[in-house]
């Protein structure tokens, strides 16, 4: 029996040598499980590898159980330290991967959790545009509409973003909401996980008494994940809040700020997020100013998606004649690009 056992290995060994020697025509994979690929290596994210291959569509392998690995081009790896190599793939042990110099002069043998991305696809602007409405005649007669967007960008150690949300609705030809909000966000990251921020956010709004109120203050942020399926950012620093209102008195005080923006993709098609910030008082003891935005939003095809919203505001001091919570639902037909 070890006789045999012996003879199995080396020729597990020969097979092995030979798929990695053989002449070079396309990049090779060995999986730990046997299964061998044959493609080209287009990109890596979140431990998952993407292969393109000429006789199927494109395959996903999870690093976790590639063996060996083979590239005849050089790819461009960024690693979870910040720094980015370049060279070809060469074999070595399970786990680990040689990262060839295109010179030929030396290697840097790596860990594939080590690795944040290869190849990533270069930065560029997305976004997304939503319109929601509503109109009943007859016995009442009741319209409403909503307009949003968001824009954002990423770049290797920079993040820009944009939001806006605007709602109108009324009821036998009188208003009964009016409101208008926007964001800007610019984050520099001085490590993978660690950024700092400058946040930027208007609002008006007819019915709460807000003409316009300015919100603005720097701050730190955490990304705990960041990949395909979930994402979950922890930010806190200071914000200076002007308020100018319609009726009440103006107000201009200082604050902290506390946030934190999570993503969950339950299924392929099904994508939860909710943002939750809230701006305690540094001026006045147990006043804060407090929004959560939570989303449901279902793939429909070719960009378009149906999105549920909810989105609760609430304000300690709201001023005489308003309640402190705003509650709102839309559902608005979104085309994501």
């Amino acid at each position: 029996m070890p006789a045999k056992g012996i003879k199995i290995q080396w020729w597990g060994c020969v097979l092995v040598v030979l798929f990695f020697t053989a002449e070079a025509s396309a990049d090779k994979i060995l999986m730990k499980n046997g299964d061998r690929f044959q493609g080209t290596v287009q990109t890596m994210k979140a431990g998952v590898l993407t292969l393109s291959t000429d006789y199927s569509e494109t395959i996903q392998l999870q690093t976790s159980e590639i063996k060996k690995i083979l590239t005849l081009k050089p790819v461009k790896v960024y690693l979870s330290n910040g720094k980015t190599i370049k060279g070809r793939f060469l074999p070595s042990t399970p786990g680990n991967i040689k990262v060839a110099a295109p010179s030929g002069r030396g290697y840097a043998l790596i860990g594939w959790d080590q690795i944040q991305s290869i190849n990533p696809p270069p930065e560029k602007w997305e976004g997304s545009v939503s319109f929601g409405g509503s109109r009943n005649s007859g016995n009442t007669d009741v319209f409403s509409a909503s307009l949003g967007g968001e824009l954002k960008r990423k770049f290797k150690k920079n993040r820009i973003e944009f939001t806006f949300l605007s709602n109108y609705s009324e009821q036998n030809k009188e208003v009964t909401a009016r409101n208008h909000y926007g964001t800007a966000q610019l984050s520099h990251f001085f490590t993978p996980k660690w950024y700092s921020y400058l946040a930027l956010a208007f609002l008006n709004d007819t019915f709460r008494d807000i003409s316009l109120r300015t919100t603005i203050g720097p701050g730190l942020g955490y990304q705990v994940w960041e990949d395909d399926v979930k994402s979950l950012n922890l930010e806190g620093g200071f914000s200076y809040i002007i308020e100018n209102r319609r009726e009440g008195q103006d107000e201009e005080n200082a604050n902290s700020r506390f946030a934190a923006i999570f993503s969950y993709r339950i299924i392929p098609q099904l994508l939860f997020a909710n943002q939750w910030i809230i701006f305690p008082s540094l001026e006045e003891r147990g006043a804060y100013k407090f929004r959560n935005q939570a989303s449901l939003k279902t793939d429909l095809g070719n960009g378009w998606e149906l999105k549920l919203t909810n989105i609760l505001n609430r304000d300690s001091n709201p001023g005489t004649g308003v309640k402190k919570d705003d509650v709102r639902w839309i559902l608005s037909l979104e085309y994501a690009f």
